[in-house]
């Protein structure tokens, strides 16, 4: 199930756009002074595979429900420009002229809509996938009040980079902003924090170990796939070497020393 919603304007309203497994589309207007339903249109119009938000335009008298219904007249439920698979857009610019398309690993492009006619404007700007473990790909894409500059985030050797573009000559400005993939240990290294780094077992050759549990122990094999580490009370993967301590009624363990 896909769900997106927005706010009219003047917070009266709200827009509601729900797409069930069978692709029926629903698309409901509420009065929320009444706490009362508007409106409501469905219809079989297929599942969007990258979710389908709504936007208000700034005007109040419509909302863009992408991408199956276009561009709905409020509060008639009216299709005034019906839209398409195609029609995946993000935010809208703050005139809400138009809607943006921003990159993701799957689609290497920023694409500029023109918000009456649900078309796009001018070719593609291409900017390579977003994909790093520092922001999920949908917060990977920032852009300017204006709409006329936008920056991308983009895994790279060590570290990663941050790419400006022009969306009026359709270039990149300058040279990538580099930083590095992620935070430092503190102290310098794990050495110098008394941290020790994960260490993986080959498959068939993970030792017995102990495992407390309520103030029991009991031996059981390591999995290959789970590092050790010296918390008490866990399955770590490695004989327990962390002094425990037992509750007084003997329900539960705490460990003593460094976490």
């Amino acid at each position: 199930m896909s769900i997106a919603f927005a706010f009219s304007p003047d917070g009266r309203s709200l827009a509601v756009q729900v797409v069930t497994k069978d692709e029926v589309n629903t698309f409901t207007f509420r009065d929320l002074t009444a706490m009362r339903q508007i409106r409501k249109v469905s219809a079989a119009l297929g599942y969007p595979a990258n979710g389908g938000p709504v936007t208000f335009q700034p005007d109040g008298a419509s909302v863009i429900a992408a991408p199956m219904f276009g561009r709905v007249a409020f509060p008639s439920g009216e299709v005034i420009t019906k839209g398409g698979p195609s029609l995946e857009v993000d935010p809208v610019s703050d005139d809400g002229t138009t809607p943006y398309t921003h990159p993701r690993g799957f689609r290497p492009y920023i694409r500029l809509w023109d918000a009456r006619t649900l078309r796009p404007m001018g070719q593609d700007l291409s900017t390579g996938p977003v994909r790093t473990s520092l922001s999920a790909p949908e917060t990977a894409t920032a852009v300017s009040p204006d709409g006329r500059l936008f920056a991308t985030v983009h895994a790279s050797r060590p570290g990663h980079q941050i790419k400006v573009w022009d969306s009026r000559t359709r270039t990149q400005l300058g040279v990538p902003l580099t930083g590095p993939a992620r935070r430092p240990w503190p102290g310098g290294s794990p050495v110098a924090t008394g941290v020790r780094p994960p260490h993986w077992w080959p498959r068939g050759a993970a030792p017995r170990h102990e495992e407390v549990v309520g103030c029991r122990r009991r031996t059981l094999q390591s999995s290959p796939l789970r590092p050790y580490g010296p918390r008490c009370g866990r399955r770590t993967g490695r004989p327990i070497s962390v002094p425990c301590r037992c509750s007084p009624e003997g329900s539960s363990t705490s460990a003593t020393g460094a976490p």
